[in-house]
């Protein structure tokens, strides 16, 4: 695993980064879901993730962390245990839920799309209803699904974004180095945002729209819902409340804004009502 990147203040972000090796959990298998392993794909691990009481076909949620490793770690250590109530809520809710790491520590380029687009294949034939999906993410993990959602906006029914990162540009002062220290993929603002960074975006117009009168944008007509947190350093309130207001701009905006108190960890993400995730999704298309 590699080793944590750390804030200026020395903290290791618990849900940017990976968790320091030394630490030790191991968590107790849930009794009403499953985590059945897919061999074989490209991008890390993979999980699909059910509820016991559901049977039949089921619609799709893909969950994607955005770090390497996550996805074993999502079912295994007792350090994610919030997240992975999150997961295994949707999974209760009555979606079948893929579970990837996704091509590891990306930040939505082409490959990280790619693999998004290879999970919700897998999951659509392991099992899944077809037609659009839900995408959950968290941190970068959220800025790799809102950037897909975009670019394949048939195919999304709604987002969810938990602490989510929404400004690239700005991650690339957080830690040790640049942002490309941290994830792979050379990324560049002027060049991969108006494609990859969500709130480069959230102020563009839509692929083959003119927009002079700023009233369409990228994200104009696309559920989203995200959750921040209020004493966040990572990913900070200040850039969230930055894409919030570009989207809103724009008609036919549907984003929710839902503030938690702390930083950027799975205390936050406990603070969080899965209630309110599941309700979202199910009053989008799916």
């Amino acid at each position: 695993m590699p080793t944590p990147v750390r804030h200026a203040s020395g903290r290791t972000a618990s849900t940017a980064e990976p968790y320091p090796p030394t630490a030790t959990g191991r968590r107790i298998a849930s009794p009403t879901c499953t985590w059945q392993p897919v061999p074989g794909l490209a991008g890390g691990e993979t999980f699909l993730v059910r509820g016991g009481r559901t049977r039949g076909r089921r619609p799709v949620v893909v969950y994607h962390h955005g770090w390497a490793g996550t996805a074993r770690l999502l079912r295994d250590d007792a350090r994610c245990d919030r997240q992975r109530e999150v997961i295994e809520g949707l999974a209760r809710a009555g979606y079948l839920v893929v579970v990837g790491d996704l091509g590891g520590s990306l930040w939505g380029n082409r490959r990280n799309h790619r693999l998004i687009t290879e999970a919700v294949d897998v999951g659509q034939q392991e099992g899944g209803t077809p037609g659009p999906v839900g995408l959950v993410g968290t941190s970068m993990g959220a800025a790799a699904v809102l950037s897909y959602a975009v670019r394949r906006r048939g195919h999304v029914g709604a987002v969810v974004g938990l602490l989510p990162a929404v400004d690239l540009k700005t991650l690339r002062w957080v830690g040790q180095g640049s942002l490309d220290r941290a994830y792979g993929g050379r990324y560049r603002d002027g060049q991969d945002g108006p494609r990859h960074n969500p709130v480069v975006i959230a102020r563009e117009p839509q692929p083959g729209k003119r927009d002079r009168a700023g009233r369409t944008g990228g994200y104009s007509g696309l559920p989203v819902q995200l959750w921040y947190g209020d004493a966040d350093t990572v990913t900070t309130p200040d850039t969230v409340r930055t894409f919030v207001t570009r989207t809103r701009a724009r008609q036919d905006a549907r984003v929710d804004l839902r503030r938690l108190r702390g930083g950027h960890d799975e205390e936050t993400i406990a603070r969080m009502r899965p209630r309110l995730m599941v309700q979202h999704l199910d009053r989008h298309p799916r």
